[in-house]
């Protein structure tokens, strides 16, 4: 799109994937950041909650993205990690209902500790 700013294009994009093909492809973030979180419980030996899982996720997109920051992709993908992982923190908080809906009449806001209130 013409005069379009390029991290509107990326968070446009990572929005499309997360919300759809992606959630098609894999399933609800939720059970899915789960499940992973725990095999790697297996694996390391500690609990990994969903948070977590998406912040791992988001740190090997930056890993990457340090050898190669022209990698439009990893940019996308670390953008839908960030809102992945800001909303299944807020569905483990109770700050938002399990399929992370919300009531489209509500303001979602922010308060003193950082969690969404409806």
């Amino acid at each position: 799109m013409t005069g379009e700013k390029v991290r509107s294009v990326i968070l446009n994009e990572a929005n499309a994937l997360v919300s759809g093909t992606r959630a098609d492809d894999y399933g609800d973030a939720f059970i899915n950041f789960t499940n992973i979180a725990q095999g790697w419980e297996v694996i390391l030996g500690t609990e990994v909650t969903p948070a977590q899982v998406a912040l791992m996720m988001g740190w090997v997109k930056t890993a990457r993205l340090i050898n190669f920051p022209d990698h439009r992709d990893s940019w996308v993908d670390l953008a839908g990690y960030a809102g992945l992982g800001g909303e299944v923190s807020a569905i483990s908080s109770g700050h938002v209902r399990a399929n992370g809906d919300h009531d489209d009449k509500a303001f979602v806001k922010f308060n003193e500790e950082g969690y969404g209130e409806i």
